[in-house]
């Protein structure tokens, strides 16, 4: 259980990465 909700945790975490990203390359080219 402990591996499996630590692997829930990362893509939650990798997912809100990537839209972050995504935010500040849009935010930067419409700058």
């Amino acid at each position: 259980m402990a591996t499996d909700s630590g692997h829930v945790f990362r893509l939650a975490h990798h997912s809100w990465g990537c839209r972050q990203m995504l935010r500040n390359l849009d935010g930067s080219r419409w700058a």
